[in-house]
């Protein structure tokens, strides 16, 4: 009788995950087929592939992790996508651009005073480039150590907010900001 693989615990879904998931079912039932009464294909749109030369109009940012990378039980690292999309009409999917990012971490108790800022020149945003499940992203380690000078923070939620600063000068920003836990 062959051996049994050894059970793993499964997790939950990640937060990134079930984000995921929200953006991937519109672009999922993009591509359905429709029929109608009689089971004959009704005229649909096609999903269009990445536009290259699309001006992205949105920003979404999307933390994947939150690292403790020195074990002294505090974040100190965020990795972060940025997911640039063009005009509805022009894609689902999104692009790569030329331009300036820029990431603010804020204490919302605070009013929004900045915690941390990083900022990548159009120079460096080509070296941050990625594909993934959705396309051209781009992919960014925050390491709040050496943007605020400690990860040793006052315990709270913070919000990261992202800026995409278009090579014409126009600024794209974020809606709202992704909360996260900073502090012991």
């Amino acid at each position: 009788m062959p051996a049994r693989a050894p059970h793993r615990p499964t997790r939950a879904p990640s937060h990134a995950a079930g984000l995921a998931l929200c953006l991937a079912l519109p672009i999922s039932l993009a591509a359905c087929q429709a029929t109608d009464s009689q089971g004959r294909p009704k005229p649909s749109r096609e999903p269009r592939g990445p536009v290259t030369s699309a001006t992205p109009a949105r920003i979404v940012p999307v933390i994947y992790q939150s690292l403790d990378t020195d074990s002294n039980g505090l974040t100190d690292t965020l990795t972060v996508s940025a997911y640039l999309f063009p005009q509805g009409h022009d894609s689902a999917i999104p692009v790569w651009s030329e331009g300036q990012f820029v990431f603010a971490l804020s204490s919302p108790a605070s009013d929004h005073t900045p915690i941390a800022t990083w900022t990548f020149p159009a120079d460096q945003v080509l070296r941050h480039r990625d594909t993934d499940l959705f396309g051209p992203t781009h992919l960014f380690s925050l390491d709040i150590r050496a943007a605020a000078g400690t990860d040793r923070l006052a315990s709270q939620r913070a919000d990261l907010s992202a800026h995409f600063i278009r090579s014409d000068g126009v600024t794209i920003s974020s809606s709202g900001g992704i909360s996260v836990q900073v502090g012991p």
